[in-house]
């Protein structure tokens, strides 16, 4: 247990915001990919790569 103290306070909220936002991009794909337009997989990626390093800057 002492181990989950030495995280920084509001960390789990951090995290939250973080997984709510990855599972708006992956809706979005997935929408995108239901009504046949072309999914814009640029922007996906760089949606993605921004929402890793920020993942990671917060570990």
């Amino acid at each position: 247990m002492d181990k989950w103290n030495n995280f920084p306070s509001g960390f789990s909220s951090v995290v939250s915001k973080l997984c709510i936002k990855f599972i708006k991009i992956i809706k979005s794909v997935i929408l995108s990919l239901f009504f046949y337009e072309k999914p814009d997989y640029q922007d996906f990626c760089i949606k993605l790569t921004i929402f890793l390093y920020q993942f990671y800057r917060y570990l």
